[in-house]
C-alpha cells in the first residue's frame, strides 16, 4: 500500500516503516548522547545510571529483575554491576533463601550519588519539552503508543 508524505511523493508502508525505525534510532542515539552528556563529570555511563537510578526507586534486586526492567541480558547486568561494585557504589549480597539469588542495592555512597540524579533528569526533560505545545506531547505518547501496540501485534 502506497500513500502520500509531504510534497506529494509516494512512499511504501515498508520505506515509512524504515523511516520510523531510523527516527526511532536517531532519536535514541540524541537523548542518550545527551544525557551522557548531563552526567559526564561523574564518569558514570548510561547503563549505570539506569541501574543505580532503578536501586533508588525500589530499592534493592535481583540481577534477574535489572535486566528485564532494562532488556538486558544477566551477564551485561553483571559486567555493569561489577563496574559499580569496584566504585563501592552497590553491593552484592545472596539470598538467604536460596544461595543462586544474588540481590543488588546501593551503597551509602551510592544513594547519595543516585538522589541527584532525578533533579538532573527532570530538568533535563523539562528543558528540552518546555517549548512544546501540550498538543505536541500528546501526539508524541499518542504516536508511540500506537507504534508499541503495532509492534506488539
Amino acid at each position: 500500500m502506497q500513500s502520500k508524505l509531504r510534497g506529494g511523493i509516494k512512499i511504501s508502508s515498508t520505506d515509512k516503516g524504515i523511516i520510523i525505525a531510523y527516527l526511532i534510532k536517531e532519536v535514541y542515539f540524541k537523548l542518550n548522547n545527551s544525557i551522557k552528556a548531563k552526567f559526564e563529570d561523574i564518569g558514570l555511563t548510561v547503563p549505570q545510571i539506569t541501574i543505580m537510578s532503578m536501586l533508588y526507586k525500589n530499592g534493592s534486586m535481583k540481577v534477574s529483575d535489572i535486566s528485564e526492567e532494562m532488556y538486558i541480558t544477566n551477564g551485561t547486568v553483571s559486567g555493569i554491576i561489577d563496574r559499580l561494585e569496584k566504585q563501592k557504589l552497590v553491593s552484592r549480597t545472596r539470598s538467604e533463601r536460596d544461595r543462586r539469588v544474588v540481590y543488588i542495592a546501593l551503597t551509602e555512597d551510592g544513594y547519595n550519588i543516585a538522589k541527584g540524579f532525578k533533579n538532573v533528569i527532570d530538568n533535563y526533560f523539562h528543558d528540552l519539552f518546555s517549548n512544546s505545545s501540550e498538543e505536541e506531547l500528546e501526539t508524541i505518547i499518542t504516536g508511540l503508543q500506537i507504534l508499541k501496540n503495532i509492534v506488539d501485534r
